[in-house]
Order: structure tokens, then sequence, then C-alpha cells
């Protein structure tokens, strides 16, 4: 897990209950409890400012789960990745240093130019790795699965139109799926779904517009729906680009089940 997850991880305090989540690895957590987040910011809650504090992340945690190994996968070698991070541990002590001559307690008032370094790092490889999948012709599980689109309250008014027709406009003579699919695209997410379900169940549908469908499910709370559809997808589309990007959904769906119910358990033993 590279620094930018660890930050994000810094967003989030809630932890799932031991016994039903103890399985669930602490990334698949955090992509689970972000998107949790983004449900929240959508819905036009204002979120507490603890849970936007940097929290105590430590260097040591950041440069522990540096991926090296996944540098090196996109032809960085692990000699540059110390070459380029020498430097940052030189003046991360430096600043130590100076601090100590000056006999000042607790954390450096300065940013720490040695996680600065590292974040820089982070964003080439990702970059690197972005161009990479690009020119395989596949699209980040990031920009199209549960975690894409951008930050809205949930059902905000906003443009949803084929070939010039509003879809939202009564009796519009639209073809469902289609209207579902621009509901969709203007994060319309509960009409979107009461779009798809008006569609004949013999509809031809693309593996995108299933990936949507699914989706817009999961952003309405119907977790187990949206994990019925991506398992599909991936069992009748499996060598297709869209099966690699249900895989991710699947899991953050799968996880996100998860978590409710250990929280559900927790909150049952409490009353």
């Amino acid at each position: 897990m590279g620094t930018e997850m660890w930050f994000l991880a810094a967003l989030l305090n809630a932890a799932p209950a031991k016994d039903e989540a103890a399985e669930i690895s602490a990334t698949e957590q955090l992509i689970a409890k972000l998107l949790e987040l983004q449900h929240r910011v959508r819905g036009g809650e204002l979120v507490p400012l603890e849970e936007l504090a940097l929290g105590a992340t430590t260097r040591e945690e950041i440069l522990h789960n540096f991926d090296v190994r996944g540098a090196l996968r996109l032809g960085v070698e692990p000699s540059a990745v110390r070459d380029r991070l020498l430097p940052g541990f030189a003046a991360e002590l430096e600043q130590l240093a100076n601090q100590r001559a000056r006999m000042e307690a607790g954390p450096p008032k300065e940013s720490s130019p040695l996680l600065v370094l590292l974040l820089d790092f982070e964003v080439e490889l990702r970059a690197t790795a972005d161009r990479r999948r690009q020119g395989l012709g596949l699209k980040s599980p990031l920009d199209v699965g549960p975690l894409g689109s951008p930050l809205q309250p949930n059902g905000a008014p906003g443009p949803a139109t084929v070939n010039g027709v509003d879809v939202t406009a009564p009796r519009n003579t639209i073809n469902p799926l289609l209207a579902a699919a621009a509901l969709y695209r203007a994060g319309r997410w509960q009409e979107s779904v009461d779009s798809w379900e008006r569609a004949p169940a013999d509809s031809v549908r693309t593996p995108e517009m299933e990936h949507q469908r699914a989706d817009s499910l999961l952003r309405v709370g119907r977790v187990d729906d949206a994990i019925d559809i991506w398992a599909k997808l991936i069992t009748d589309h499996k060598e297709s680009s869209w099966a690699e990007q249900a895989a991710f959904s699947l899991e953050v769906a799968r996880t996100l089940s998860a978590l409710q119910k250990a929280s559900a358990a927790a909150d049952g033993a409490k009353r």
C-alpha cells in the first residue's frame, strides 16, 4: 500500500468488529471505509474534523509499506529507489538535528522532507503505471469503479440527456437502458436504478452497462445485489477489461458488506 493510501487512512477512524471482519485486509477495509465516507459527504453530512485529521501514521509505517516490488515491475530498479530516497533521509536527519539544537520538543513543525520526496516518487510511479495500463487499453479501477465519480450530493440535479432529450422529463420515450446510463453519468443513482429495472429482462446489456448498474445499486445501499451483478459480469466476460474492473469493485462491495454486518453485530451486542 502506497503513501497516498496511508494518507487516506487518516481520514477513517472506525474499525470493524474483530470476529466478522478479522480476515479482511487493511487495504480492502480502507477502500470500503473511504467509500462510506464518500457516501456521507455526498449526502450533505459535515464530516467531523477529527475524522479528517492526519492521525498518527508514522514515517516507519509509510516507509515499510512503500511498494519497491511494484516499482520493479514498472522497470524501476531497487538501486534507483535507494538513490532517489537517500537525499530525503539526509534532509530528514538534518531537520531533526536542527530541532534538537534548538531544544524543541514534539514533532517537527516543517513538512517531512523524506515523506514529501516519497510521495512525489509514488505519484511518478502511479503515472507510469497509468501509462502502461492505457497502452494495454485498460481503465483504472479507481476511475470507473465505486470511487471513480466526483463528489456530489446523492440525486443532485444534473444534465441527464440522450441525443439532447432530457431523460428525466415525464413520459419520455427514451430506451430505459440508455436513460439509465445517462442518469448514472449524472450521479442520479436511484433514478438510474429505477430506469434499469424498467428495462425488459431480455434486453441486451453491455458489460459497461452492467458495471454501471451494479455501481448504482451499491451507491443506494443494495450492496448484495451489486455483488451478484459483478460476480456474474466476471463469469460472463472473463477476458474483457470490464471483468478486471468488476473484480476490483466486487472486492470493495464484499468488504463493505462484511464491515456493515460487523458493525451491525457490534451495535446489537451493545444493546
